[in-house]
Parts: C-alpha cells; structure tokens; sequence
C-alpha cells in the first residue's frame, strides 16, 4: 500500500514540476516582449531628442534609432533563444 501512495506522489510532484517549467517559460518569453517594446521607445525617443536638438528635418534619427533598437532587441532574442537551448530547456 506504501509503495502505491509513494508513487502516486511522485506522480503528481513530476505533474507540479512540469507546470512550474512550462508558467516559468511562459513569463520569460513574454517579458522578452515587453523588452522589445521597450528598446524600441527608448531608441527612438533618443532619436527623436536628436531631431529636435539639432533640428533636423524628416526625422532621420528617429527612424534610424528605432530601426536599430528593432535590431538590437530581435538579436538579444535570437541570443537568448540559443542559450536556452544550450542549456536544455
């Protein structure tokens, strides 16, 4: 009788392990999207200051900061991806 309820606990404590990895996967993966969204704005306010700092007409900066902030937080994912992978999970 032990040697059922034993398992059964076991069984449910790998069930408990495997919410637990798959809602912590989840939440990294969505704050990554909140830090995209972030770089984003970031780059281009900066790139916006600059336009309006040294008047520049067309908002060159501006794109040109949000374009880099776009590819700096989709090669921050790309990264974090592959570490992951490394290490398993």
């Amino acid at each position: 009788m032990r040697l059922i309820i034993c398992y059964l606990c076991a069984m449910k404590s790998e069930e408990i392990e495997k919410k637990k990895s798959s809602l912590s996967g989840f939440s990294k993966y969505s704050s990554i999207g909140f830090q995209m969204i972030a770089t984003i704005c970031v780059f281009g306010a900066i790139g916006w200051w600059l336009d309006q700092h040294f008047e520049v007409k067309g908002k060159l900066n501006t794109v040109f900061f949000m374009l880099f902030g776009v590819i700096g937080s989709i090669t921050k994912f790309i990264i974090d991806v592959i570490n992951e992978q490394k290490r398993g999970g």
